[in-house]
C-alpha cells in the first residue's frame, strides 16, 4: 500500500442533537412572503410545495420561496389565462391526476398546470349552487360541497348531485367540512347543523350516506379533519372527538390543554401520531392524553391562531391573523465525516 495514497474514508451517518426552526412571514413584508393571514384552506401540491387558498389570491410555497397568483387580464376570447379566477378562494384541493381545484363563492375552477383552466360558473347550470364550501379529493373522485344543496362527486368525466334526501340518506343541506379515513377509504361529512354523515357505499352506482350516531359527537361539530393513521376527527369549540371503524372515543376537552384557551379553532395530525391543536391561546400538540408541547406569544409572537396543517414535509404551519408561520424539528440531522490519511 502507497503511503502517499489519500485514503477518503467515509463514516456511517452519525446523529447530530435535533434542531428546530420558526419561520415566520409577514404579508406585505417584501417579496418572499405569503400574501394575506386570512388564510381560508391550505393542501399539499404535488411537488413538495404547500399551496394556500386566501381572500387575495393563491400563495404558494416551496424550496423556501413564495409565489402568488392573482387573478390576469382575459385574452381576446375572454377567457381567463391563467389561476386564479377571483382573489378570494374558499378551498383548494388537487385530484388523483394532480389537477389544481379552486372553489370560490360564486364558481369552479380546475386546472392541470398547462392548459386554459376550466372554468364552471352560472349560467352554466352544471351545479345548482356555485357557493363552493369545501373540496375532498377521494381516489379519482373529487367531492364538491355547495352552498345549501347537498353535495356532488365528479368521476370520468361526469357529475353526480346527492341532493338531501332519503333516496341519498344525506339529510343535511349544508355540508360545511369533508374528511376521508384513510384506512378504509370511506368519505366523512360534519353539516352546518344536521348532524354527521359517512359513504357507506361508494360503487358509484347506489352510493349512500348514513348519519353518524355515537356517543360524544354532538351536532355542532361542524369540523372534520383526517387522522394520519385512519379514521377522523370531528370538533367543535370546546372538544375532540376520534371517529373510526371501532366507534367514537373522546379524545379532550380545551380544559385539558390550558385553563388560559377558551375554545378550539383548527387541527392537524402528524406521523408522530400526534395533534396539533390552534386556539385562542396558542399551539398545542397533544398525544398519549397529555400536551406534549405547546407554543405561546413567547415562541410564536402572537398565539390566537386561526388555522394550522401539517404539511407533507413535516411542517406544522399555523396561521393568526397578522402572519403565517411554519415549527418544524428534525430530530435526527445526518451528517458524513471524512477522514483523511
Amino acid at each position: 500500500m502507497h503511503r502517499n495514497l489519500i485514503l477518503l474514508l467515509i463514516s456511517l451517518f452519525l446523529l447530530s442533537p435535533a434542531s428546530a426552526e420558526i419561520s415566520i412571514y409577514w404579508p406585505g413584508s417584501g417579496d418572499n412572503s405569503i400574501s394575506t393571514a386570512d388564510v381560508l384552506d391550505i393542501t399539499n401540491g404535488p411537488d413538495e410545495s404547500v399551496v394556500f387558498a386566501t381572500s387575495n389570491g393563491l400563495s404558494v410555497f416551496k424550496d423556501g420561496l413564495w409565489t402568488i397568483y392573482h387573478p390576469k387580464a382575459k385574452d381576446k376570447r375572454g377567457y381567463l389565462e391563467g389561476i386564479p379566477l377571483e382573489n378570494y378562494i374558499t378551498c383548494v384541493e388537487y385530484d388523483s391526476e394532480n389537477n389544481l381545484w379552486l372553489g370560490y363563492s360564486d364558481g369552479i375552477q380546475i386546472y392541470d398546470g398547462y392548459t386554459i383552466p376550466v372554468t364552471l360558473k352560472p349560467p352554466q347550470r352544471t351545479l345548482i349552487s356555485y357557493s363552493i364550501n369545501d373540496l375532498q379529493s377521494l381516489g379519482d373522485q373529487m367531492w364538491v360541497s355547495t352552498g345549501d344543496s347537498g353535495i356532488y362527486c365528479y368521476q370520468n368525466g361526469e357529475w353526480k348531485w346527492f341532493q338531501p334526501s332519503e333516496k341519498t340518506g344525506l339529510m343535511a343541506n349544508r355540508i360545511t367540512s369533508m374528511a376521508v379515513d384513510y384506512s378504509t377509504g370511506t368519505l366523512v361529512l360534519a353539516s352546518a347543523n344536521q348532524g354527521q354523515y359517512i359513504l357507506q357505499s361508494n360503487d358509484t352506482i347506489n352510493p349512500y350516506f348514513q348519519r353518524i350516531n355515537e356517543p360524544y359527537i354532538v351536532n355542532d361539530m361542524k369540523e372534520v379533519r383526517s387522522s394520519y393513521f385512519g379514521g377522523v376527527y370531528f370538533f367543535n369549540k370546546t372538544d375532540i372527538v376520534s371517529y373510526g371503524k371501532d366507534g367514537s372515543v373522546h379524545i379532550l376537552n380545551i380544559k385539558d390543554l390550558s385553563y388560559s384557551s377558551d375554545y378550539i379553532t383548527d387541527l392537524s395530525s402528524t406521523s408522530e401520531n400526534k395533534l396539533i391543536i390552534g386556539t385562542n391561546f396558542g399551539l398545542y400538540a397533544w398525544k398519549n392524553r397529555v400536551v406534549t408541547d405547546s407554543f405561546s406569544r413567547k415562541e410564536i409572537m402572537n398565539n390566537q391562531i386561526k388555522k394550522v396543517f401539517v404539511d407533507a414535509e413535516g411542517r406544522l404551519w399555523f396561521i393568526n391573523k397578522y402572519f403565517a408561520g411554519y415549527y418544524y424539528q428534525n430530530e435526527y440531522i445526518p451528517t458524513i465525516s471524512l477522514e483523511i490519511f
